[in-house]
């Protein structure tokens, strides 16, 4: 490009490492204090972002099972707590609320429940205030809703559970930050791995979103909501041949993205009803 200094032609923008952050040590026998410490050997299952990007949380599988969560500061991440004595056995994932006047991290288990963390900022301490129960079996999946206002976990007893949230800055929230199973979802023929909510734009029943997932049934389910009921709108099969591990909402929920055993990403697209009737005009079904 005329004009370009040769510094500018020499960069490159590329991924750097800059910091790799080491799980933490446990004493051997029921002193804290003690001199002796042990490596843990439980794997990192699974990361998230606070909101705000000021936390960062890891959860860690057996045999020391755990959640450890990072705070930035001083250009650097540096460990803060380090949370366990609740899960009995794996974490499989994190995630925290997208409400920013409250710090909330969800962490689904394979003890069959989901465990609430909320930080005392008094105290600046972590706390586990709710223990959210009902899967037969592992817990695979939690993910919020863009409003925090909903949460959704999915498990190994092929079910989805919808859970209303009261979270302080919510929509009808309170400082109590209580939680209501309003629907189990029940379809898939296996594991459920992964599930997502996207915005519905009228596409799907009455409410605002839609809920996704997928897994060991290779099929793809969406969840919509209709009056305050919550049902399954339609079942995509035949995409992939092997289990669905992961899937991903593009921002405006225009595209879903799938990720197989199979080997395959599938990029699902919604069309409007127009988009439909100017694009598939010969198709009887477009209203």
């Amino acid at each position: 490009m005329a004009g370009s200094s040769s510094a500018e032609n020499d960069f490159n923008p590329a991924l750097s490492l800059v910091q790799l952050l080491p799980t933490s040590t446990k004493p051997i026998g029921n002193n804290p204090n003690s001199s002796f410490h042990y490596s843990s050997e439980s794997p990192a299952w699974h990361c998230a972002f606070s909101q705000n990007g000021n936390w960062l949380a890891a959860c860690f599988g057996a045999p020391d099972p755990r959640i450890q969560i990072w705070k930035h500061g001083d250009r650097k991440w540096l460990l803060h707590s380090t949370l366990d004595g609740i899960h009995t056995k794996s974490i499989r994932a994190v995630s925290f609320s997208p409400i920013s006047s409250t710090e909330v991290l969800a962490a689904a288990s394979f003890d069959g429940s989901v465990s609430i963390w909320e930080y005392e900022s008094h105290r600046k301490e972590w706390e586990c205030t709710a223990q959210l129960e009902g899967h037969e079996s592992e817990v695979k999946c939690v993910t919020w809703n863009r409003t925090g206002s909903l949460l959704a976990t999915s498990g190994r007893d092929k079910t989805v559970w919808l859970w209303e949230t009261f979270l302080d800055g919510s929509v009808g929230g309170s400082s109590d930050n209580e939680f209501e199973c309003i629907s189990v979802l029940s379809g898939h023929e296996g594991d459920v791995k992964t599930v997502r909510f996207a915005e519905s734009h009228g596409q799907w029943g009455d409410g605002d979103e839609i809920l996704v997932s997928a897994g060991y049934d290779e099929s793809i389910r969406i969840w919509a909501e209709d009056a305050g009921d919550w049902y399954c709108a339609a079942v995509l099969e035949d995409i992939h041949s092997d289990t669905i591990w992961s899937l991903a909402v593009a921002p405006g929920s225009g595209r879903i993205i799938s990720a197989s055993a199979d080997g395959c990403i599938a990029i699902l697209k919604n069309y409007t009803i127009g988009e439909r009737r100017v694009l598939f005009p010969d198709q009887s079904n477009c209203s």
